[in-house]
């Protein structure tokens, strides 16, 4: 299994090193989308979304967006909260609002992580 990220997103790239603390119940390997394409020949848009590949003997499933994020929590195995969240996903309406919620993170990823490192910098002044 492969998760992919945007290496150029400094957001995504920090998204990335607290997920990777976790255990998950299988491999999954973190890898960025553009090294992917070049190494697979796919041309997947990085900028656009975060990718979960299923890799089976019949062909790879792609999960882009939400539906990547929580195919990726579903796997988690050592924070029950961050698992359960992933299956809320599977409920219909809870779906749309998620992907609603992916949406505008991804709109506004430069400002949430400015906002995150601000809120760090006060906190390791105190």
């Amino acid at each position: 299994m492969i998760f992919l990220y945007d290496k150029d997103c400094g957001f995504c790239t920090d998204w990335i090193k607290f997920m990777k603390a976790f255990d998950y119940s299988c491999d999954i390997n973190f890898i960025p989308c553009q090294d992917y394409n070049i190494n697979s020949g796919r041309k997947l848009n990085c900028k656009s979304s975060s990718y979960f590949i299923l890799k089976s003997k019949l062909g790879d499933k792609i999960y882009g967006g939400a539906a990547g994020v929580n195919h990726l929590l579903r796997r988690i195995s050592s924070n029950r909260l961050l698992k359960y969240f992933g299956y809320l996903y599977l409920i219909p309406p809870i779906n749309y609002i998620e992907d609603f919620g992916y949406y505008l993170v991804k709109n506004n990823r430069r400002r949430l992580r400015k906002i995150y490192k601000k809120a760090n910098t006060h906190k390791n002044n105190d």
